[in-house]
C-alpha cells in the first residue's frame, strides 16, 4: 500500500502487462509436480528426484522460451520498455528450480511454521527494498527486483534449513502417476488464468499502461482480504486433507482436525 502512494500508475501497468504472459508460463512451470509430491501415498527419493529433474528442465526451458516470447510482447503492447522488463522477471523461473521440491517436501511433512518464516523472512526483505527502491526513483524496476529478491531469500532460507540434498534424476520411467496429476493441475490453473487476466489484456492492448495500472490496483486493492486469507487456507487444506486420504477413520496420523 505504501508503494503504491509513490509509485505511478504506469508503472503498475508496465507490470501488469509484462506479468501475462510471465503469469502464464508460471501456471506450468513446475508441472503440477509439487502438489503431486504433497498428495502421493508413498513416494521414494528416487522419484522425487526425477521430478526434480522435471523440474530442471521445464523452468529451464520456459526462461529461454520466454527471453524468446519477449520483443512479441513488447511489440503487442507497443512499449518498448517491456521486452527487458519481462526478461528480468523470468529470472525467478530459474531461482523456483531450487524451491519447488523443497516446499513440498515440506508441505507433505506439514511443517507449516518452518515455512511460514521463511516466507515471512522473504516478503518482509522484499516489501522493504521495493520502497526503498521506490522512494529512490526506481519506478516499475522496484517491483521487479523486489519480487526478485523475495524469490531469492526463500530459497536461500528454505535449502540451508531443508536441503534437498540430492542430485536431479533425468529419467522419467516410473512417474506416470505423479505426472498425470500434474498435468491436471496445470489444466485446471491454465483454464483459472485465462478467467481472470483476459481483462488486464484487453485493457492494456486497447486504453494503455496508465489506464491498465489504475485498473489493476484497483483490483488488487478490493481483492487483497480474499487473496491473503484464501492463499493460507489453500496451502494449508490441501497438505492436510493428502495426510487424511486413504485413513480407515478419515483422520490422518497426528492431523488434528478443528
Amino acid at each position: 500500500l505504501l508503494v503504491m502512494r509513490v509509485l505511478q500508475p504506469e508503472d503498475y501497468g508496465i507490470i501488469a502487462m509484462a506479468t501475462i504472459l510471465v503469469g502464464l508460463l508460471s501456471m506450468v512451470n513446475e508441472m503440477g509436480l509439487g502438489q503431486a509430491i504433497v498428495q502421493a501415498d508413498e513416494i521414494s527419493d528416487y522419484k522425487i528426484q526425477q521430478c526434480y529433474g522435471l523440474i530442471v528442465l521445464v523452468n529451464s526451458s520456459i526462461y529461454i522460451l520466454l527471453y524468446l516470447l519477449s520483443p512479441l510482447v513488447s511489440s503487442f503492447f507497443n512499449d518498448e520498455r517491456l521486452a527487458v522488463i519481462i526478461q528480468t522477471i523470468g529470472i525467478q523461473f530459474l531461482i523456483q528450480i531450487f524451491i519447488v521440491v523443497p516446499s513440498a517436501i515440506l508441505d507433505r511433512s506439514l511443517h507449516f511454521k518452518e515455512r511460514s518464516i521463511y516466507e515471512v523472512l522473504a516478503t518482509t526483505t522484499g516489501a522493504i527494498l521495493t520502497l526503498l527502491m521506490a522512494m529512490s526513483g526506481f519506478g516499475v524496476w522496484s517491483i521487479v527486483f523486489g519480487n526478485l529478491i523475495i524469490a531469492a531469500v526463500y530459497a536461500i532460507s528454505i535449502n540451508l534449513k531443508f536441503p534437498f540434498a540430492h542430485k536431479p534424476i533425468f529419467r522419467f520411467s516410473g512417474i506416470d502417476d505423479l505426472a498425470r496429476f500434474g498435468t491436471l493441475t496445470v489444466f485446471n490453473r491454465i483454464l483459472w488464468y485465462f478467467y481472470s487476466q483476459i481483462d488486464s489484456v484487453v485493457v492494456g492492448r486497447l486504453l494503455g499502461a496508465a489506464t491498465l495500472g489504475a485498473y489493476s490496483v484497483g483490483v488488487q486493492i478490493a481483492s487483497l482480504p480474499l487473496i491473503k486469507v484464501a492463499g493460507i487456507f489453500n496451502q494449508l487444506g490441501f497438505a492436510v486433507f493428502s495426510k487424511m486420504k486413504g485413513t480407515s477413520n478419515g483422520i490422518g496420523d497426528g492431523v488434528i482436525v478443528v
